[in-house]
């Protein structure tokens, strides 16, 4: 028997898990100890590799603990053999509902390599502080009170999808450096390859997406391409696939409160945020994600959402942008405004009386939901504003593809006219992006550079394409603008190595 296989009769060699999370005294009985007992939570010991051990059948009966070993060494996770993934599910969904199937728990062991990693709690509840005191101001897709009930809770035992979840918000609080490659960061390289071994063995809760999302705003934010392409279509196949798109029947079970529903809710909305603005650089690019129909409900204010009290109506998606919502609302509706300026780009119909008609309705309401985000944060300081600069940014960007379009002759009889109307509605928008940069400047060195979202980044590089264009090819003087940008992207690229290249 292996000296470290559980046995009825004697103690084990190390406390159990549970205890020694929560720094317990374990009596180290088997196969629950006292604590664990009492608390009415699962114990599980793990030998001195961090490897779970199983349990015995009898003390006669010998186990095999040693995990199955993938080509670089690391121990991959197993799927539970007797819950099998249904295939009729894809094959016809139509089967699978009528014989009232349902979709198996995934249960696999958590790798050496992510223990290790994750060994050290404190450590783990420091990135999950930071965060929430950063990252959550513009992108909250996180209920802070669940998450810390529910995925850092020391007396809930260990899940392999919540433990992706840990590494994952480690992974998206690290910071770039002059010598650090982002896309070989082992933490990364961890995740991504402890996400793909969840995936085939068939992960599909919420955890999972959440996790996969923050994987995929690593990779967008620090430019990991073609990964950050490739991982947005595949987190859209995964919400799509098993019923978290909003759109389609749920295969999820009815949620118990609000604030679940609204987490998954946001989780969606983060996906169709990341689908659009990896776009940006190529609007001709097909949408891995349909535009959401106009019945979605938008993410409720965002004070509503981090108090967890919940006071106001839902507002959908196309309701006038006159209606009160929070950030993270207006943040959907300006990604809803960007897919339907991607649409009318890709659209040629012929008549181009209607097709105006329509790029003229997009540029004011796009420019109308940027001013009225502008008068909403006026009235706070200048970190608070770091946390609107967003949906500017991504409606601007919106008028910078959609203004083109005038000059175009397909839509125009009179294209120098319309050309000269772009030129100057599009160095009227970079003078908006030169403005956000001066104002951002002239906060240094005090600037909370931790707080700037990376979906900013193209607008601010556009804005300086613009003028060193201009300036080149028209001899004209737009020093100053091009220098506000020059001594941003350094600033910035302390966050977001996209920002430097």
């Amino acid at each position: 028997m292996p000296p470290d296989s559980p046995t009825q009769s004697s103690p084990a060699r190390f406390a159990c898990a549970s205890c020694r999370r929560s720094k317990r005294k374990c009596d180290r009985l088997r196969p629950t100890c006292g604590l664990c007992k009492k608390n009415e939570i699962e114990c599980e010991y793990h030998n001195k590799a961090g490897v779970r051990l199983k349990q015995l059948q009898s003390p006669s009966t010998s186990t095999d603990i040693s995990p199955t070993l993938s080509s670089n060494g690391y121990p991959s996770p197993r799927r539970n053999q007797a819950k099998k993934f249904p295939t009729v599910y894809f094959l016809n969904d139509q089967i699978f509902s009528q014989a009232g199937m349902a979709l198996p728990n995934v249960e696999v062991e958590i790798p050496k390599y992510v223990l290790i990693l994750l060994e050290d709690r404190e450590t783990v509840r420091s990135c999950a502080a930071e965060f929430f005191t950063t990252i959550h101001c513009y992108f909250p897709i996180f209920s802070k009170a669940r998450f810390y009930n529910q995925v850092l809770n020391p007396l809930l035992p260990m899940r392999a999808e919540k433990e992706l979840l840990i590494l994952c918000m480690r992974v998206i609080t690290l910071r770039p450096s002059e010598d650090k490659d982002m896309a070989v960061d082992p933490n990364y390289v961890a995740a991504k390859k402890f996400r793909a071994e969840l995936e085939g063995a068939g992960a599909k809760g919420g955890n999972f997406l959440q996790a996969s999302i923050l994987l995929c705003l690593y990779e967008f934010g620090h430019a990991i391409y073609p990964e950050a392409y490739y991982s947005i279509a595949a987190t859209v196949r995964l919400g799509v696939g098993f019923g978290m798109d909003g759109l389609g029947g749920s295969t999820q079970k009815l949620h118990a409160d609000w604030i679940q529903e609204e987490e998954l809710r946001r989780a969606w909305w983060a996906v169709l945020i990341l689908d659009r603005c990896i776009n940006l650089g190529n609007p001709s690019r097909p949408l891995a994600a349909q535009e959401p129909p106009a019945s979605s409900v938008l993410p409720v204010d965002d004070q509503s959402w981090d108090s967890g009290i919940h006071h106001q109506s839902p507002a959908l998606a196309f309701s006038p942008s006159s209606l009160h919502t929070g950030k993270f609302a207006r943040f959907a509706q300006a990604i809803c405004l960007l897919g339907r300026t991607y649409r009318h780009i890709h659209d040629r119909i012929p008549d181009t009386v209607f097709m105006e008609a329509e790029a003229e309705q997009l540029r004011r309401t796009l420019q109308a939901l940027a001013d009225l985000v502008d008068v909403e944060m006026k009235s706070f300081m200048f970190s608070k504003k770091l946390e609107y600069c967003t949906q500017v940014a991504v409606c601007y960007s919106a008028l910078m593809i959609l203004q083109p379009v005038y000059s175009t002759t397909l839509f125009s009889t009179s294209a120098q006219h319309d050309s000269q109307l772009a030129n100057s509605n599009i160095e009227a928008i970079a003078n908006e992006g030169t403005r956000i940069a001066s104002t951002f400047l002239s906060h240094m060195p005090n600037a909370p550079v931790d707080k700037v979202s990376p979906f900013i980044l193209h607008f601010m590089h556009q804005c300086a394409i613009f003028f060193i264009d201009k300036q080149s090819e028209r001899r004209e003087v737009h020093s100053a603008s091009i220098q506000s940008f020059k001594d941003l992207f350094p600033l910035l690229g302390q966050r977001w190595r996209a920002a430097g290249e």
